[in-house]
């Protein structure tokens, strides 16, 4: 076997391998190293023989690659004024995210004869790493239905909107993150459903796998799911040319929801007591509403926090993953209910702002802003390419869920991210070795 065949196997094992990211707790670094990054481990090393190939000559910077050389930087000058531990080793993961990144575009931008089949690729790998997923994730809720403990699946009482519940999870940290990687790779393969390198009889297979998906997305039971059938109606919207007047109304009016009811819940009031038993609810109602209580949740408290952390600590934030080292502090201070527990910021702007400052929060916002005026200019280039158009849908998911979410340590986001850098080089200043 070639190395270049080593190197392509490794890095479609490393998007399979995604959906399992828990499993494996270590001293000092706890479960940030998984499966994932173990088979990146591999994928490195195999690519260095290749990459050293490469002349610096041929190398075209794009502006997503200057939006992440600023984020980086960001991170970097917040550890260097909060040096502690799980600054350090955000540090590191970011360093590996980038270097991932990086092996994807040479990968590909270099190394891969066929450039009309990258989306092709881009898609299949998506399609068998969701595969993965749904089998993990349905034998744990079928294992529930037949009365079996499993951590696949997590039990949830009182849980707002729908009472005691099962939430699977599959082999991910939480349901919050199955949903995240089942929404990107959902967009992903209805975005390459159509090329022309999948047989009808693949594309079957995609139409089962997706259905599935949709099953298990909605038994994670996570309110983001809403802006996931939003971008895919979006998706569907473009590829059948019906670009609907009421696309924008439905991203926008998801995206409300996403936020009002991540924030707030309405409960009877008779079942008031019961509820607040749920550790992500206030003791107290915000406001009263005939028998109902309008209730607001642990996201409305942990961005309150965020706000407050940021302005404390405007110019560096308190260091890159150090918030939730800090909500102690702010609880002690009578800023942040005690009965919630320290958990990280649930969100990317608001996190950057509170853990980097506001320099962070700007570098963070230049990164989205390069990838959309990017895949925006590419677009007003090739107006008929739809795979391209879906992936503009996509980072509008990603845009939205970044406000209930912390994304930029995503396996799955940088995956995405890696393949649109990829196919803005191929389209804009393709090279040879």
């Amino acid at each position: 076997m070639t190395v270049k065949k080593l190197v392509y196997y490794f890095i479609a094992l490393y998007v399979i391998s995604i959906p399992i990211n828990r499993g494996m707790v270590l001293p000092i670094i706890g479960e940030k190293l998984q499966l994932p990054e173990l088979v990146f481990l591999a994928l490195a090393f195999s690519s260095i023989p290749l990459f050293l190939k490469i002349k610096l000559k041929n190398i075209n910077l794009i502006g997503i690659d200057w939006g992440l050389a600023f984020y980086f930087l960001a991170v970097v000058a917040s550890y260097l004024f909060h040096p502690t531990h799980t600054a350090l080793l955000d540090v590191a993961g970011l360093i590996y995210l980038l270097v991932l990144y990086t092996i994807i575009n040479f990968y590909f931008v270099f190394y891969e004869p066929d450039k009309s089949q990258i989306k092709f690729l881009i898609t299949k790998f998506s399609a068998i790493s969701l595969l993965v997923l749904n089998i993990i994730g349905l034998v744990g809720f079928a294992f529930v239905l037949l009365g079996f403990k499993t951590e696949l699946a997590i039990y949830y009482p009182n849980y707002p909107f729908f009472g005691n519940v099962y939430r699977i999870r599959a082999f991910t940290q939480e349901p919050v993150m199955m949903a995240s990687i089942l929404s990107v790779f959902i967009l992903t393969v209805m975005a390459g459903f159509n090329l022309t390198g999948f047989t009808l009889k693949e594309r079957k297979w995609l139409k089962i796998i997706l259905v599935l998906s949709f099953i298990s997305l909605a038994l994670t039971i996570t309110k983001s799911a809403v802006i996931t059938f939003a971008a895919a109606f979006a998706i569907y919207s473009i590829q059948q040319n019906k670009l609907s007047a009421l696309k924008p109304f439905l991203w926008g009016m998801s995206l409300v929801a996403l936020l009002v009811f991540t924030h707030f819940v309405v409960v009877r009031s008779v079942n008031f007591d019961a509820k607040k038993s749920y550790h992500g609810l206030a003791d107290k109602p915000v406001l009263s509403i005939g028998n109902y209580y309008v209730v607001q949740t642990d996201y409305y408290y942990l961005k309150k926090a965020a706000i407050i952390s940021g302005e404390r600590f405007w110019l560096t934030g308190i260091g890159s993953g150090n918030f939730s080292d800090y909500l102690p502090t702010l609880k002690q201070e009578g800023l942040y209910p005690t009965k919630f527990r320290d958990y990280d910021p649930i969100s990317t702007y608001f996190g950057a702002y509170a853990e980097l400052g506001v320099f962070g929060l700007l570098a963070l916002l230049f990164l989205y802003f390069q990838v959309f005026k990017t895949l925006n200019r590419l677009k007003n280039q090739n107006l008929d390419d739809l795979w391209l158009a879906s992936l503009i849908s996509i980072f509008g998911f990603m845009a939205c869920e970044s406000f209930v979410t912390d994304t930029m340590n995503f396996r799955h986001y940088w995956w995405v991210l890696a393949c649109v850098a990829v196919y803005v080089r191929i389209q804009e200043a393709p090279k040879k070795l």
